[in-house]
C-alpha cells in the first residue's frame, strides 16, 4: 500500500516536471519565433509554394526570359499544383481594351482577341462578377466556347494597389464537385497574393496596366495615345503606316502565343530604327504607325531602315520566321490636311506597296 502511494506520488512529480519544463521550453521557441505545434496545411502549401516561386524566378532570371514567359511560368506552375486542365489571364482595365495577356497551350490557336472582346461587352459575366467584388469565384462558365467543353471554372482576381487588374482564369474539362472548387478558389488566392508582389516588383506590370495607352505585348503606344498625341500636334510631320507581311501564317501555323512573340520582336526592331524622338503606336493587329518630323529624303531614308527590318529572320524557340515590312507614308499638310486624311492616304500607299512586291515575286 505504501509503495504504490510512493510510485504515484513520484509519477505525478514526474508529470509536473514534464508539464513545467514543456510549458516553458514552449515559451522560450514561441520567444524565438518557433511554434511548438506542427504547422497546418495551408502553411506548408504557401511555404511549398514560395519556394517553387523562387526556383522558378532564379532559373528565369539566369536564361534572361522576357517578363511574359516568367509570368507564363509562374502560372504554369499554380495551374500544375492546383491540377487545372487550362488557363489564361485575362487584363481587364477600367476604361482600356480587355486583353488576353498570357494563356496555357491548350488556348494557343484560338482567336483569344475576339474572345476577350465578347467577355468585355456581354452584360453580365462571370469575370465581371470577380472584378465587381475582388473575390474569387466559381462556377460553370457559359459565355464562351474554347474548342472543348468546359465543365468547371475558377476565376482569380490579381489586385494591385487595391484594384483588380486582371483575372486569372482556371479551367477543367471534367467535372468538378462544389467542395473541391470552393477548397481550390481559396487556396489559388492565397497562391496569386504572392504571385503579386513578384508581378509588381519583379515583371513591373503595374506600369503596364495603369497606363492605358500602352499595349502590353509591344509595349508601344496604341489608339488611344494615337488621338492624345495628335491634338497637340502641329504640321509638317509625316505619317508612314507599315504591315507586316506573313504574320497571319505565323498565327495558324505556329499560334497565337509565337505570334505575339513575334510581334513583340518586330516592334522593338521598329523602335530601335526609328529616330529617340519619333513616335511609335500599334495601330491594331500587326499594323503599326510611325509619326515623324522628317521631310523628303528623311524620310526615304527612315523606310530604308525599316525595310531592313523585315530582311532579318525572327527566332522565337526552335522557330525561324520571315516577316516582311510593306511601308506606305504621307505628309501633313503637303499631302494631307489632316491627321485621318494622312494615316487613310499612306494606308493606301501601304497596300499598293504590298500588292507590287507580291506581283514581282510572281514574275
Amino acid at each position: 500500500m505504501f509503495s504504490g502511494v510512493i510510485l504515484w506520488t513520484l509519477a505525478l512529480a514526474f508529470i509536473i516536471f514534464l508539464v513545467l519544463h514543456g510549458i516553458r521550453t514552449y515559451l522560450l521557441l514561441h520567444r524565438l519565433g518557433y511554434s511548438y505545434f506542427p504547422p497546418s496545411t495551408w502553411k506548408i502549401l504557401k511555404r511549398h509554394f514560395r519556394s517553387k516561386v523562387l526556383e522558378i524566378i532564379i532559373e528565369d532570371l539566369k536564361q534572361h526570359r522576357p517578363p511574359r514567359e516568367m509570368l507564363t511560368d509562374l502560372f504554369s506552375m499554380l495551374a500544375d499544383l492546383l491540377e487545372v486542365d487550362a488557363w489564361s489571364f485575362l487584363l481587364t482595365p477600367e476604361k482600356g481594351d480587355w486583353e488576353f495577356y498570357v494563356w496555357s497551350d491548350p488556348y494557343d490557336r484560338l482567336e483569344l482577341n475576339k474572345i476577350s472582346k465578347q467577355i468585355q461587352k456581354a452584360p453580365s459575366v462571370n469575370v465581371k462578377t470577380v472584378i465587381r467584388t475582388g473575390k474569387p469565384a466559381f462556377l460553370k462558365p457559359r459565355l464562351w466556347t474554347l474548342n472543348r467543353t468546359l465543365k468547371a471554372w475558377i476565376g482569380v482576381p490579381v489586385i494591385l494597389e487595391g484594384k483588380v487588374v486582371g483575372v486569372l482564369n482556371l479551367d477543367w474539362f471534367k467535372p468538378k464537385s462544389s467542395t473541391f472548387l470552393k477548397r481550390t478558389a481559396k487556396l489559388a488566392s492565397l497562391f496569386v497574393e504572392d504571385l503579386t508582389q513578384v508581378i509588381t516588383t519583379m515583371l513591373q506590370l503595374q506600369k503596364i496596366f495603369s497606363d492605358l495607352r500602352i499595349y502590353p505585348i509591344t509595349e508601344t503606344y496604341n489608339r488611344v495615345a494615337l488621338e492624345e498625341y495628335c491634338q497637340h500636334l502641329e504640321p509638317p510631320y509625316t505619317v508612314i503606316f507599315i504591315d507586316l507581311d506573313g504574320f497571319k501564317e505565323v498565327n495558324d501555323t505556329a499560334g497565337h502565343r509565337i505570334g505575339d512573340s513575334v510581334l513583340a520582336v518586330v516592334a522593338r526592331r521598329i523602335r530601335s530604327a526609328i529616330r529617340q524622338e519619333d513616335m511609335l503606336f500599334r495601330y491594331g493587329g500587326d499594323e503599326f504607325i510611325i509619326i515623324t518630323k522628317v521631310q523628303g529624303k528623311g524620310v526615304e531614308s527612315l523606310v530604308t531602315r525599316l525595310l531592313e527590318v523585315g530582311k532579318t529572320p525572327i527566332k522565337i524557340k526552335d522557330k525561324t520566321f520571315q516577316i516582311g515590312l510593306s511601308v506606305g507614308t504621307a505628309t501633313v499638310p503637303e499631302e494631307a490636311d489632316s491627321i485621318e486624311k494622312a494615316i487613310e492616304l499612306a494606308d493606301e500607299r501601304m497596300y499598293r506597296f504590298k500588292e507590287e512586291k507580291r506581283s514581282s515575286k510572281k514574275t
